[in-house]
């Protein structure tokens, strides 16, 4: 993927004001790529591409697939402020690990790739002095390709 769509999803997230949580920090980032990406589409059926969700899910979607290309994108506040979960921080790695295997499932798409975006008080200690409660990081991994 080119580097302008990494980037058009770390912009959305810096523009972000105010306390938004994860689940609005993950959208803003997802729409920041999927603006920059003429004729994608987002939240597609997974079994449109013969795809199987490992939680067993009827309705798994792919975040957004261009070309045949699936993009997973997974938005991790660090240190987690909250925990929606009794498993805590392991509920973003059982995430992490169901998006990739929802992706590596999928026969008919022909790549893929898992984006994940850091943010938070954790990655503001990483930074320079001057970053701002805003700043974030992304990691991405090539799933597969034909």
């Amino acid at each position: 993927m080119q580097r302008r769509i990494y980037r058009g999803a770390l912009q959305a997230v810096t523009r972000l004001k105010g306390s938004v949580g994860v689940l609005g920090t993950e959208h803003a980032a997802r729409d920041g790529m999927f603006d920059l990406l003429k004729q994608a589409e987002k939240e597609v059926p997974l079994a449109r591409f013969r795809g199987t969700a490992p939680d067993g899910a009827r309705r798994a979607r792919i975040d957004i697939v261009y070309d045949h290309h699936g993009i997973e994108l997974k938005v991790v506040r660090m240190p987690r402020s909250r925990s929606q979960s009794s498993m805590g921080c392991l509920y973003d790695l059982g995430q992490i690990a169901n998006d990739y295997l929802k992706i590596e499932s999928a026969k008919d798409l022909h790549s893929g790739e898992l984006v994940i975006v850091v943010y938070g008080p954790l990655v503001i200690d990483l930074g320079s002095s001057t970053a701002n409660s805003t700043t974030a990081c992304m990691w991405t991994t090539q799933l597969h390709a034909i």
